[in-house]
């Protein structure tokens, strides 16, 4: 089946079986949403970019956190699915 994925919000009517809610922001204990549909609530704090909007660095330091995201997900979701 894969990996359903979304970025925000939960669309109305997913999030039903086996789901789990991975937070990627530096506070996503004190201010992401409960998701009363997870079995999990699982927050990584990464350092947000937002930091260096309208600077030199901005696409940079956007591709570098999301490069960081997706090689962490793609190693999280290779030792899930060993077992």
């Amino acid at each position: 089946e894969g990996v359903r994925m979304w970025s925000k919000l939960v669309p109305m009517g997913e999030g039903e079986g086996a789901f789990v809610a991975v937070m990627t922001c530096g506070h996503a204990d004190e201010n992401c949403p409960f998701i009363p549909a997870a079995e999990a609530r699982i927050p990584l704090r990464y350092e947000d970019p937002k930091k260096f909007d309208d600077t030199e660095d901005e696409a940079r330091m956007y591709d570098e956190r999301s490069k960081q995201i997706a090689a962490e997900m793609v190693y999280i979701f290779s030792e899930v699915a060993k077992k």
